[in-house]
């Protein structure tokens, strides 16, 4: 039968106050007030085990047992048994020490023989002189009791007998990537999700749509995780514990046994995180995508300066045709390569690109989108659609140029027959060479439904209104295909710019 380590609420004996003193209730004193020190410690630790954690906390009450001195002890045989407690301390600290494994078998039996020591002096301690254990702390030293009486057991018979959690090896943590779904931070996120080999481990990471990302770790081509990572742009220590804490309440005793947590405030994230069975480095867990990844068009730092100069450029037709040829060049790449993500996204774009211009300012390195011919309003453009880099969502200018003043405030839309009330607004004026006049609107909140009922329509009119009158303009094919262009165009800057800030996150 599969051998455990017998872990329990009192598996910590743990000493970190002594009593100075020279009698006999100044020794008993000693060890009651150790033990109450251990379980509160041990209550606030969740009783995390490993070799440590051991022998971090034999040595905390070695040090206590040890600033007491036993020869000022009346009694011999209290004298003797305080003695006893203190070489079972050292005893199991040097064996300890030549381990490397905690669910080995040598780290098992010689954990178990010393629990069992232990056990049977504190007893032997009690039924002599008696410890007065606070009632608070009855029921863990009645188990400790409990041990001693039944003497040495087998592994098997202390883990049946007091429902003590085994450790599933195969299940490690117990949960897949399919799982982290169904937090509601990562609802819906499945097309988040990439997949990257490391070394021997395979690592899934998977985004939330707000400053969240999740890395779940399988070692050795398991079926199960043997680690999650949450991590926090954000900072936000409370969500992402709450997050954090819907995976681990799903986990069973013996896997919150065999694993450590840990959290940890990193330049601009935190993380919060479980590792099973210290299966991955707790201290250098790999989260970088450029350090987990073995190929990608962003690990060429001249692709990566040519990517940004032409987003900011809006010079998408080149970046699609850099990273075509980027594919091309290397056959057989991951599918997880971003090049495959950035060309899905310019590629339905193409035909749109062809009919439009760009106009860049080095001065501030921006770019706007038009169609071509539409860049301002005129006597013949009263509707200009645009996307800049600043917003990258479409904008529309709204207005005309005619002689005299309509001081228009508001705009309606006919659709193929249905007239839409647009809305309501304050145009900016000016006065042109010639005494002509220009009024116009900037929109950046349009209703997206209208738009596409205007793409799709066969007619459409629009009358502006104001304090002198009202003006008419029909949409021409041509307004009506700048429209379709420039709206397919809108957040394709915000969705390049992601694929780069997600691989350098």
């Amino acid at each position: 039968m599969k051998k455990v380590l017998f872990i329990s609420s009192f598996f910590f004996l743990v000493i970190l106050f002594g009593c100075g003193g020279s009698s006999d209730d100044d020794a008993l004193k000693t060890i009651k007030d150790g033990l109450v020190e251990r379980w509160e410690y041990n209550d606030e630790n969740d009783g995390k085990p490993s070799l440590l954690n051991l022998m971090h906390m034999t040595q905390i009450e070695l040090d206590v047992i040890e600033d007491f001195d036993s020869g000022k002890i009346d009694d011999s045989s209290l004298k003797s048994l305080f003695d006893d407690y203190q070489e079972e301390l050292k005893s199991i600290k040097s064996l300890l020490a030549e381990e490397d494994d905690i669910n080995s078998d040598s780290v098992i039996n010689k954990w178990n023989n010393h629990y069992d020591n232990r056990a049977k002096i504190l007893n032997d301690i009690n039924e002599g002189y008696e410890l007065n254990i606070p009632d608070d702390y009855q029921d863990y030293f009645q188990e400790i009791v409990l041990r001693a009486n039944e003497g040495s057991r087998s592994e098997a018979s202390a883990a049946e007998e007091n429902d003590e959690p085994t450790i599933d090896t195969e299940k490690k943590l117990g949960l897949k990537t399919e799982d982290i779904f169904n937090d509601e931070l990562f609802e819906g996120q499945e097309d988040t999700l990439q997949s990257f080999e490391y070394d021997n481990m395979k690592i899934d990471v998977i985004d939330s749509e707000y400053a969240f990302r999740m890395y779940v770790y399988f070692v050795d081509n398991a079926e199960y995780a043997s680690g999650i990572i949450l991590r926090n742009s954000g900072n936000n220590k409370d969500l992402s514990q709450e997050t954090f804490d819907f995976f681990y309440e799903q986990m069973d005793e013996g896997t919150r046994n065999a694993s450590r947590q840990f959290k940890r405030a990193d330049d601009d994230y935190y993380l919060i995180g479980i590792i099973f069975n210290g299966e991955i480095d707790i201290d250098n867990p790999p989260m970088e995508v450029s350090e987990i990844i073995q190929s990608d068009f962003f690990l060429d730092e001249e692709n990566i300066e040519f990517y940004e100069r032409a987003l900011n450029r809006a010079e998408y037709k080149d970046i699609y045709d850099r990273v075509t040829s980027y594919i091309d060049e290397n056959g057989d790449i991951q599918e997880s390569d971003s090049a495959y993500e950035i060309k899905g996204i310019l590629e339905p774009i193409q035909e749109s690109m062809d009919k439009v211009e760009v106009q860049y300012d080095d001065f501030d390195n921006t770019s706007t989108i038009y169609y071509q011919g539409m860049t301002d309003i005129s006597s013949e453009n009263y509707f200009i659609p645009y996307v800049s880099s600043d917003n990258s969502d479409m904008s529309l200018l709204l207005g005309f140029e005619k002689e005299g003043w309509l001081f228009t405030d508001r705009l309606y839309l006919n659709i193929d027959g249905e007239k839409e009330f647009y809305g309501t607004f304050n145009a900016d004026t000016e006065v042109l060479d010639g005494g002509t006049i220009r009024e116009e609107y900037t929109d950046n909140n349009y209703d997206e439904e209208l738009i596409e009922r205007i793409i799709n329509a066969d007619e459409v009119k629009m009358r502006f209104e104001g304090e002198n009158g009202e003006l008419d303009k029909d949409l021409t094919a041509n307004d009506i295909d700048a429209l379709k262009t420039i709206y397919s165009l809108r957040n394709v800057r915000g969705e390049l710019s992601s694929i780069l800030n997600n691989f350098q996150k």
